[in-house]
């Protein structure tokens, strides 16, 4: 089902329920932008592809959030697939595109004119927080003595030029509260004016109600006890929906994250931090800071992706896949090659890459990969994330990630740049490297079998070696070579602490929007 502006708040309160009710949640997400201005590296970091990622989540949107509840029947799953249209009300907020998103997005039949006029606000964390402390002050009450004290203080204030004009409003309208009229008619000059009168009415006289007509004018009207408190309801109901407008699809997703329910994605690195950027704060630059958030505050997070790859009771499933392990083929074959378990479920006509239907789709998948694990092999895939194209997968649950292949390595770092010859520097930088690494890689042949070695990310050599290393007797080796003494030798933890210190210096200098 698709959810947008229009029926939001008929179907809010029905998915709230589903959500609280059921055993876990497919979720998947269509954005306005998936790549930065980089390539992804394999033998980088985790910390270095986070940096990378965390940009892009602040750079662009999300365009449709998808969401499948299902609940567990004594045969089989009932599953109930929501695409909601996410658009920002903020109006100093931004939307970034990227062409290749666009694209893709318009190739599966996405409806823009939708997405902008009909998308469902949101905000994050922080905003609710403010927005939750404003709400609970509109409804504290105070007793009548401290009205009329805090009313007496705004009139000390008053200027003189409108004490008397307000004092003469106010013996107007105590003659009215003796009088057996039901309405009267006051003339003010300004806006200023008229909040003393409001002020005084909730003081002094509250059973009138002033209302704001044109010209200055304001009408007061008498109420009964009856039509006072259906005012007061009307209003605190105006207050209530005024809230719920403003804080929109955060509704959802604070009901996600207190259900403590399974959140199963596929490849869902991206999507967390999306969903983090966009309904949480800006991601922290600390890796090991925003592992600790997702730990502390979310539901337990599932990755289909990471478990057919990684799944030690899967292994003989993974031999027969003869085709990437994209939603569409996975469930392709779970259909054509197991004996699948049954989800009765409304279907959008077998729309891929709508968000909702996605997300179904990424939950038949995890049903049907985790049916026979005991709960010990389930709990083994906890919060670990697949990541594309890295020598590393993803564990949420530790500091240490999940490093796929062990490999010999060192890392050799060039000389810093001088900064005072900029220009000379631009000209003969990638010379002087060749040079450098020729001469190294031509010493370190004559004794060790190389694997590979290339220049990374401007600043090092990477080298790995088919062999076990002696660092020291390296560096010693090394040391002869022409134009290595002002190079620094890393062994990977070494590298691993440079290269640290260095993105989240620079990531520390980005800015990007006020979600920072």
């Amino acid at each position: 089902m698709f959810i947008d502006l229009d029926n939001f708040e008929q179907h809010k309160q029905t998915i709230i329920d589903q959500i609280k009710r059921c055993d876990f949640l497919g979720f998947d997400l269509e954005l306005t932008g998936i790549k930065g201005d980089y390539q992804d590296i394999f033998e980088e970091l985790p910390f270095e592809r986070y940096l990378k990622a965390r940009k892009v989540s602040m750079k662009y949107n999300i365009i449709q959030f998808g969401l499948c509840i299902f609940i567990k029947k004594q045969q089989g799953y009932l599953a109930y697939p929501y695409t909601f249209f996410l658009f920002p009300q903020d109006l100093d907020d931004f939307v970034g595109l990227q062409v290749g998103a666009i694209f893709f997005n318009c190739e599966h039949g996405m409806d823009w004119n939708r997405w902008i006029n009909k998308g469902i606000g949101y905000i994050n964390r922080a905003q609710y927080q403010k927005l939750q402390d404003d709400y609970n002050k509109d409804f504290q009450q105070l007793d009548q003595e401290e009205l009329k004290n805090q009313f007496e203080k705004i009139l000390d204030d008053v200027k003189a030029i409108d004490k008397k004009t307000i004092q003469d409003l106010i013996d107007k309208l105590e003659k009215f509260n003796i009088s057996e009229d039901k309405q009267t008619t006051i003339e003010t000059t300004n806006g200023y004016q008229r909040k003393i009168i409001y002020n005084y009415l909730e003081a002094y006289q509250k059973n009138m109600i002033g209302e704001s007509l044109l010209k200055g004018e304001m009408k007061i009207t008498k109420l009964t006890n009856a039509e006072k408190q259906a005012k007061e309801e009307e209003k605190q109901q105006l207050k209530i929906n005024r809230f719920q407008t403003k804080t929109g699809f955060y509704q959802i997703w604070e009901c996600i994250l207190n259900s403590k329910k399974y959140m199963v994605g596929h490849n869902c690195f991206a999507d967390l931090l999306f969903c983090y950027s966009h309904f949480v704060q800006c991601p922290p630059i600390s890796w090991e800071e925003f592992k600790e958030d997702i730990l502390r505050n979310w539901p337990p997070i599932y990755d289909t992706k990471y478990i057919i790859q990684s799944a030690q009771p899967l292994e003989k499933i993974r031999g027969k896949l003869e085709t990437s392990t994209s939603i569409e083929n996975l469930a392709e074959f779970i259909k054509n090659n197991m004996n699948y378990i049954q989800i009765e479920v409304e279907q959008d006509q077998n729309l891929y890459h709508t968000a909702g239907f996605d997300a179904y789709m990424t939950g038949f998948i995890f049903i049907n990969l985790t049916k026979d694990f005991t709960q010990q092999e389930l709990q083994n895939q906890k919060n670990k994330l697949n990541q594309f194209k890295s020598n590393y997968n993803i564990n949420l649950n530790t500091a240490e990630d999940i490093k796929l292949t062990q490999k010999n390595i060192i890392y050799i770092k060039f000389p810093e740049d001088d900064r005072k010859n900029l220009q000379i520097q631009k000209n003969q930088r990638l010379q002087l490297q060749k040079s450098i690494v020729d001469n190294i890689i031509n010493t370190l042949k004559q004794q060790y079998n190389l694997a590979a070695y290339r220049i990374i990310h401007y600043r090092y050599i990477y080298i790995e070696f088919n062999q076990e290393y002696d660092l020291k007797q390296i560096q010693n080796k090394l040391s002869k070579v022409p134009d290595f003494q002002d190079c620094q030798i890393f062994n990977e933890k070494q590298y691993e602490k440079d290269r640290r210190e260095f993105k989240e210096k620079e990531a520390k200098l980005e800015k990007f929007d006020k979600r920072q």
